[in-house]
């Protein structure tokens, strides 16, 4: 019966194992090579109906000393959370919170992939000390590719503790060839299965109490060739005949025909009203006396079922109660078939019969299949309305929108709150290009009625496509026009609108209104329990801080997203580590950021999230060009060009091409970067926005690299004061590093080391890296020149600030960044130091050794521990290295060494 509880919809008769049957054949040769099989990680029993798949695996299950889980599988399976439950649900049986991590992840508010999900059993499972099994009986209804996916992903990394059992009447479509190669996989076929003349002859003899000859039950194993359900269904019909010998000689023929015939004459020897009893109720999967009841309209169905079960009448017990049955499922079919023949118009009233007992019962899902079955569907409509959104919930999509599409389109489009609830359904699963057509029809209906609320929910349908396309140009009024007419208790939708304004004033670059708009947003979803909305709120903020230049409470904001969601591995963790990746970028910690990057993947591939695919790509491909991997840089950034332009999202698109422009222009392919911005439409004239601040960047350095210094000043003039306008600090530093080298170039050296030492200055605090490191060698020789002025300002003035830090920034340059780079000819030859020239004497070993820790920022102390001597003697090192570059401290040493590229 139907579970009271979180999992009121799951039918534990599904999750109990068939008891055992009176007079069963004893089969210890095959119960031995199931145990044999446990030493692999999967067994599969492949063979046609009738061969006692389920009765062997039964007994095995009974007599095994390792526990065993079952699931009896049906068509509606098919829906991958509704699979993944009953699973989870029968090994929890075994071991109580075994799967609770992987169910709560199955059953967030937004889809999350199954891979996800098993990744939690599996680690789950790991920590038993004890072997378990899970039967999996009739696979062959399976048709999901998702759920043999997922199957074969399970298979890949399934633990010593999880034995799989599979049951099926095909060949699943798992990777059997290569478990068969590898020894592990055991399969019992078709010639294990069947009856051999010893099983036969106690079969027809003991269990059906038939006094055959040896070879009457020779004629017969020889015909049916061991087929369990022929020899039972030859018995049945031999029941009371007296020319025994005559039946078994003319017996012939193929299964099918067999059993077609041998049906035929079990049904002729019943009275009529088990004929009629088994022709009604051959429509139901599972039955028992009260349901059958129902359908027949009788009053002795538990009566019936026990004297069907006590003649062997292809009638399968689901529990030890003997409560609940199935028939055997080609006897349903063939019963189904003689019933659509003979009594087709009946057939609607037996399902709405049936429909209305398991509403009656509260097990609506089966109410919603009957109800389909026998075409009535407003029943249907108001069935699925009791239960959609728990279905929602649980994240069951491909159940309801297999149950929408089996509705005929006038019911369905009649209703259209049913339709905006479909547009909702195709978009979670993917079918992005189907939504449009139910929307409208909901939206002009609506619009009809004036449904002011309704038309709201329309609206906010509309603002979240805009958004997730990065389109803030539409964002913002249909979200404005979603506020207007959601009615002000409707908290949760009004909560998405409010941060989806935020989120649009961002892209916009517009800081103050983002903020206030993501802070009130993220507090009433919260409020209002939409978990979902208030972490997209705390992830865009972290963005926000970026733009802001406040790199350490981005990081805090990231991780506070991450630690809110716990086990729950929703898309918002996925949003939070590309934020996160980005961050460890500039701090040039490139293989923790690589490893975000590689977990936002991973969880964007599995929570269908494929928006963050191309955010992605870009972090990865910046990470791979930190590396000098230039070449899979750029077909990383084709990938995020190709899914930018797949799901219109322009702001990524826009980035990811001018990020392969910038890479052309490292590279001196200066035609290819014309091109760009010929096809980007922008030129040095335009007054910039902040939603194309990365592409006028790279145009600034195009114009640097053409020599057209002035024209890149002034178009970084006007970005920097729109920056600084804005507080958009975070952008503003890439701006003054940009003006920096132009003023370099253009050879106005005191403009260009003013503005470095303001940019640093700014930097320094959030400890900005890859800022100036990928500028390149323009830029080290840039903070090499400051580094020798200021040195020579620190003799005359006293201290300078932010040489430590400049330092710090040469030390992540690439060591043959300077030596194996040529100089750009528009900047000029940096000023010597006081007292330059070339060694007189080299370093020795120990002292380069000492220097390359001198500027590795270790102290005396330090580096005396490291080299295993005492400090005396690394101060006689110092001293000595001092005299030979003709400095008097560690920074003129470090900085005379990088001139002179000891470093």
């Amino acid at each position: 019966m139907a579970q009271h509880n979180a999992d009121q919809f799951l039918l534990t008769t599904k999750l109990a194992i068939p008891p055992a049957r009176s007079g069963l054949v004893a089969r210890p040769r095959l119960l031995e090579q199931l145990q044999a099989g446990m030493a692999h990680p999967l067994t599969l029993l492949a063979a046609p109906a009738g061969f006692g798949k389920t009765v062997l695996l039964s007994s095995f299950a009974q007599q095994s000393d390792i526990a065993v889980g079952w699931v009896s599988l049906d068509s509606s399976d098919n829906d991958p959370t509704q699979f993944w439950t009953y699973v989870l649900a029968a090994l929890d049986r075994l071991q109580p919170g075994i799967g609770q991590a992987a169910l709560s992840l199955l059953r967030t508010e937004q889809p999350v992939a199954i891979d996800t999900v098993l990744i939690a059993l599996i680690n789950a499972l790991s920590d038993l000390r004890q072997q378990i099994v899970l039967v999996l009986d009739d696979y062959h209804v399976i048709e999901a590719p998702p759920i043999h996916d997922a199957m074969t992903f399970l298979l890949d990394h399934l633990p010593a503790q999880l034995r799989l059992v599979i049951a099926s009447r095909v060949d699943p479509p798992l990777p059997l060839a290569r478990l068969r190669v590898r020894g592990q996989l055991t399969e019992l076929r078709i010639d294990n299965l069947r009856f051999t003349l010893e099983e036969a002859a106690t079969f027809l003899n003991e269990t059906m109490g038939l006094r055959l000859t040896a070879d009457n039950i020779a004629t017969l194993e020889t015909r049916t060739e061991g087929w369990i359900a022929g020899l039972q269904l030859a018995a049945l019909s031999m029941q009371g005949r007296k020319d025994v010998s005559g039946f078994v000689s003319a017996f012939a023929g193929s299964h099918r025909y067999v059993m077609d015939y041998l049906v035929e004459e079990v049904l002729r020897q019943q009275p009529e009203h088990i004929q009629r009893f088994l022709l009604h109720t051959s429509l139901l999967e599972r039955l028992n006396g009260s349901l059958c009841d129902a359908v027949t309209g009788q009053a002795n169905g538990r009566k019936t079922l026990e004297e069907l079960e006590q003649a062997n009448l292809f009638l399968i017990p689901l529990d030890e109660e003997r409560y609940w049955y199935r028939y055997h499922h080609l006897f349903a079919d063939t019963l189904r078939y003689r019933l659509s023949l003979s009594q087709p118009e009946i057939v609607p009233e037996l399902h709405q019969r049936a429909s209305a007992w398991f509403e009656r019962n509260g097990l609506i899902v089966e109410a919603v299949h009957s109800a389909l079955a026998a075409h009535d569907f407003p029943n249907a409509l108001r069935l699925i309305g009791l239960i959609a959104t728990a279905m929602i919930e649980r994240g069951e999509y491909v159940t309801l929108l297999r149950w929408l599409e089996t509705l005929p389109e006038d019911v369905l489009y009649a209703h259209p709150a049913l339709c905006l609830r479909y547009a909702w359904i195709l978009l979670f699963t993917g079918r992005v290009d189907a939504y449009e057509r139910p929307l409208q029809i909901a939206e002009q209906a609506w619009q009809a009625e004036d449904n002011r609320p309704m038309l709201g929910r329309v609206y906010h349908f509309r603002m979240n496509m805009a958004r997730l396309q990065g389109d803030a140009a539409r964002t913002i009024p249909l979200a404005q026009q979603a506020l207007s007419f959601l009615p002000e208790d409707d908290d949760y939708n009004r909560g998405s609108c409010i941060v989806a304004l935020g989120a649009s004033y961002l892209l916009l670059g517009q800081l103050a209104e983002a903020e206030q708009y993501l802070r009130e947003g993220g507090s009433i979803s919260r409020a209002a329990g939409g978990l979902i909305t208030a972490l997209l709120a705390i992830n865009y903020l972290g963005d926000m801080q970026i733009v802001q230049g406040k790199l350490r409470e981005a990081v805090a904001t990231y991780r506070n997203v991450i630690g809110q969601t716990g086990e729950r591995l929703l898309w918002q963790v996925a949003e939070a580590n590309i934020g996160l990746a980005r961050v460890l970028h500039e701090w040039n910690r490139l293989e923790e950021a690589a490893q975000h990057v590689e977990q936002a993947m991973v969880l964007a591939r599995e929570t269908q999230r494929e928006v963050y695919f191309a955010p992605g790509y870009i972090v990865l491909a910046q990470l791979l060009q930190a590396q000098g991997e230039t070449a899979q840089a750029s077909e990383t950034l084709d990938k995020a060009v190709e899914v930018a332009r797949r799901l219109g999202h322009l702001p990524w698109l826009r980035r990811a091409n001018a990020l392969q422009a910038r890479l052309h222009l490292a590279q001196g392919n200066l035609p290819m970067v014309e091109r760009w911005r010929a096809e980007a439409g922008i030129d040095a004239s335009d007054e910039p926005t902040f939603e194309r601040e990365s592409e006028y960047l790279v145009l600034a350095r195009l114009s640097i690299a053409q020599e057209k210094q002035p024209q890149a000043i002034k178009l970084l003039e006007r970005l920097l004061q729109a920056d600084a306008t804005a507080g958009r600090t975070g952008a503003m530093l890439q701006v003054l590093a940009l003006k920096a080298l132009a003023y370099q170039a253009s050879g106005d050296s005191k403009q260009a080391m003013a503005t470095l030492e303001r940019l640093l200055l700014l930097s320094e605090p959030e400890g900005y890296t890859r800022l100036f490191v990928d500028e390149g060698p323009a830029m080290q020789k840039l903070l090499v020149r400051y580094l020798a002025l200021a040195t020579r300002q620190d003799q005359r003035d006293g201290k300078h600030a932010s040489l430590d830090y400049a330092q710090k920034l040469l030390a992540a340059f690439p060591r043959q960044e300077m030596a194996h780079t040529p100089t750009n000819k528009s900047i000029p030859p940096a000023e010597k130091l006081a007292g330059e020239s070339p060694l007189l004497e080299p370093l020795s070993a120990r002292e380069q050794e000492v220097l390359e820790l001198l500027a590795a920022g270790l102290s005396n102390a330090a580096i005396a521990e490291r080299l295993v001597v005492t400090v005396g003697t690394v101060k006689t090192h110092m001293k000595s290295i001092y005299g030979k570059l003709g400095v008097h401290s560690r920074t003129q040493a470090i900085v005379r060494a990088r001139e002179a590229n000891l470093l």
